[in-house]
């Protein structure tokens, strides 16, 4: 009879154990889901203002004369080319040997 009021004790004790620890749990989430609020907002304003610069080239493009757009459109195709080079070029890897 003792050691079943023993163990009843110790389950007691392991359950509200287990029952002040849980909302703590909860808090850490809570953190974590305030935190990716904050990045998913700076991510939306950084679209957002990349937007924003995308209108504002196309707007001063339009304003230029047609052989200033076309050097422009030039300038462009240059470096998106050497952009997809250098990712090509860095896509294989390192070739170093320790």
């Amino acid at each position: 009879m003792y050691k079943n009021k023993k163990y009843r004790f110790l389950t007691l004790f392991c359950l509200m154990i287990f029952l002040c620890f849980l909302p703590l749990s909860a808090c850490k989430s809570s953190v974590q889901m305030a935190v990716e609020k904050q990045e998913a907002e700076k991510e939306q304003k950084q679209k957002e203002s990349e937007k924003a610069y995308q209108e504002a080239v196309k707007a001063h493009q339009a304003k230029q004369s047609k052989t200033t757009r076309k050097m422009m459109k030039k300038s462009e195709r240059k470096r998106k080319k050497a952009v997809g080079k250098t990712i090509r070029k860095n896509k294989g890897g390192s070739n170093c040997t320790s």
